[in-house]
C-alpha cells in the first residue's frame, strides 16, 4: 500500500510539474505576442539606386497582428504578407514586399492570389521575399516595371494562421461552409488602391475581400460579412510614392 502511495505521489508531482511547465510556456507565448503587436508600426523603404521611384510602405499594426497557435502548447505566430503592383489591365508588374517565411512554409492558402500571379509569371517566391518584419526595414525590389508610370493598381494580401472564427472553424470537414486547410483559420484578406500619381502621391489600401481558405483557387473572394479578426491583422496601409530629392 504504501509503494502505491509513494507512487501516487510521484504520479501527481509530475502531472503538476507538467501542468506548470505548460502554463510557463503559454505565458511566454501571450507575452511574446504582445510584445510583437505593440512593438511600433512597420515602415519598409523601397528603391534602387538606379531608378528614379522611391516608394515608402506604412503598415499601421491592428489589435491582432500577431496571434497563437491552437493546442495545449501555444506559441506565437506573425502574419505573412505580399504587396505588389499591376498595371490598369490587372498585368502583374512588380513585387514591392513579401515577407520570407512564405517561401519556407508552403502552405497553399497562405497567399494564395499572389502565389499564383508569381506562378503563372515563372518567378520563384524565394527570389523576391524580404525578412518577416516586426518593426522598420529597408528593401529594395521598386521599379514599377522601368517605366515612368502614373497610374497603376496595389494589392496586399495579408494572413495569419490559427486565427479561427464561427465560420472558419478548426477541423471541418470538406465541402463544410468555412472549410480551411493548413491552420489557415480565416484566409488572407485582400487589399487594395488605384494609383494615378498625377492626383496623390499617398495612398490608403482598403480590404476588398478575401482568398480562398483552401489555396484551390487563385480568384478574389468580394465578400468580408464572413471575416472577423483577420481584419484586425493591420489597422491601416499607406504607400507614397516619391521623387529622389524630395
Amino acid at each position: 500500500m504504501k509503494k502505491y502511495r509513494k507512487a501516487i505521489r510521484v504520479l501527481m508531482v509530475f502531472v503538476v510539474g507538467i501542468i506548470v511547465i505548460i502554463t510557463l510556456l503559454n505565458l511566454k507565448a501571450n507575452n511574446q505576442k504582445r510584445r510583437i503587436t505593440n512593438s511600433g508600426d512597420i515602415k519598409i523603404i523601397c528603391n534602387k539606386d538606379k531608378e528614379e521611384q522611391y516608394v515608402t510602405i506604412n503598415i499601421e499594426k491592428g489589435v491582432e497582428f500577431a496571434g497563437l497557435s491552437t493546442g495545449i502548447i501555444k506559441f506565437a505566430v506573425t502574419p505573412q504578407y505580399a504587396i505588389w503592383i499591376e498595371d490598369i489591365e490587372g498585368n502583374y508588374l512588380e513585387t514591392l514586399y513579401v515577407t520570407e517565411k512564405i517561401s519556407k512554409i508552403k502552405r497553399k492558402s497562405a497567399l494564395p492570389v499572389y502565389m499564383k500571379i508569381l506562378s503563372n509569371e515563372g518567378i520563384e517566391v524565394d527570389d523576391i521575399s524580404g525578412a518577416s518584419i516586426t518593426s522598420s526595414i529597408k528593401t529594395n525590389p521598386i521599379s514599377v516595371d522601368g517605366i515612368d508610370r502614373k497610374k497603376f493598381k496595389i494589392f496586399m494580401e495579408v494572413n495569419n494562421s490559427y486565427d479561427y472564427n464561427d465560420v472558419y472553424k478548426e477541423n471541418l470537414a470538406i465541402g463544410d461552409k468555412g472549410y480551411n486547410t493548413d491552420y489557415c483559420g480565416q484566409p488572407a484578406v485582400i487589399y487594395y488602391a488605384e494609383v494615378d500619381l498625377d492626383k496623390n502621391n499617398t495612398y490608403t489600401l482598403e480590404p476588398i475581400g478575401h482568398s480562398d481558405p483552401t489555396g484551390e483557387s487563385a480568384n478574389i473572394i468580394y465578400e468580408l460579412d464572413s471575416i472577423e479578426g483577420a481584419l484586425n491583422i493591420v489597422k491601416k496601409v499607406d504607400i507614397e510614392f516619391y521623387k529622389r530629392g524630395k
